[in-house]
């Protein structure tokens, strides 16, 4: 069971373990070399719980192994605001606590010249943390 979720920046839409038709979405012309506008995404403990003071490490999985992870990018929260984009598929760590309240941070992608129109569901946001009862 997990017991950290992605939400997007409304707070209540879960965006994470199959939760349906709910996605982290960017549409993109890849033929202009496109970036997508930054999306502010929370990772939220279930009530009840928290990460320890460690915090949270996200990853960006790639599962088709093509090496899409490489069009991703993620940011902390800088009051309500991107923080620094990591380099593109570089992990971000959010230190302290997350709790039901949750904890801000972005995301962005790409989309380059040499990739195919297409609808690409291959890439995946891993959470990993702690998690102990309040």
């Amino acid at each position: 069971m997990a017991y950290i979720h992605v939400y997007l920046s409304d707070g209540t839409t879960q965006v994470s373990e199959g939760t349906g038709d709910q996605a982290i979405t960017f549409t993109l012309n890849a033929s202009n070399n496109e970036e997508g506008t930054p999306m502010r995404l929370f990772v939220k403990a279930e009530a009840g719980f928290q990460t320890t003071a460690a915090g949270v490490t996200i990853t960006i999985v790639d599962n088709s192994a093509s090496g899409k992870e490489q069009k991703w990018a993620l940011a902390p929260d800088n009051a309500g605001a991107a923080g620094t984009f990591g380099n593109y598929g570089a992990a971000l760590t959010l230190p302290g606590v997350v709790t039901n309240a949750g904890t801000p941070f972005w995301v962005k992608a790409r989309a380059t010249n040499d990739e195919p129109p297409q609808n690409d569901t291959s890439v995946d946001l891993k959470v990993e943390g702690v998690v102990e009862a309040v």
